[in-house]
C-alpha cells in the first residue's frame, strides 16, 4: 500500500486562488479587482461615448452654418458688385433695366433661400 504525502502548498495560495475565483474576484494580472467595480466602469464609458457623439454632431452643425454664411456673403457681394455696374452705365434707360433685372434676380435667390430669423424686417417676426 502506497502513501499518498499531501503536496505542500503555500497558505497564500490557497488564499488567492479562493479569492480570485471563488468570492467574485478577477485576476488582472498579479492584482485582483472586484468585478463589481468593473460594472460601475460602463456608465462612464457610455456617457463618454454619448459626449463625443454630441460633440461630433455640434462640429457638423457648425460646420454646416459657417459654409452657408460664406456663400451668403459671396452672393451679396456678387449682387452688390451687379448694382455697382448697372449704376455706372451712362444711359438711364439702359441702368434702370439692368437694376431691375438684378433685383428680380435677388429677390428670385431670397425666395429659394430658407427664411432664418434674423431676416425678417424689423417688427415683423
Amino acid at each position: 500500500m502506497e502513501h499518498h504525502l499531501p503536496i505542500a502548498t503555500h497558505p497564500s495560495d490557497k488564499t488567492r486562488s479562493a479569492s480570485a475565483w471563488g468570492h467574485g474576484l478577477q485576476r488582472n494580472g498579479h492584482h485582483h479587482r472586484p468585478m463589481r467595480n468593473r460594472a460601475r466602469g460602463w456608465p462612464l464609458v457610455m456617457t463618454i461615448l454619448a459626449l463625443m457623439g454630441l460633440l461630433l454632431v455640434f462640429h457638423y452643425v457648425v460646420r454646416g452654418s459657417l459654409q452657408h454664411n460664406e456663400l451668403r456673403q459671396k452672393a451679396e457681394a456678387l449682387h452688390a458688385r451687379a448694382l455697382w455696374r448697372c449704376n455706372k452705365l451712362q444711359d438711364h434707360v439702359v441702368s434702370g433695366i439692368c437694376l431691375s433685372r438684378v433685383n428680380a434676380e435677388a429677390r428670385k435667390m431670397a425666395l429659394l433661400q430658407p427664411r432664418t430669423p434674423h431676416d425678417a424686417p424689423e417688427g415683423h417676426p
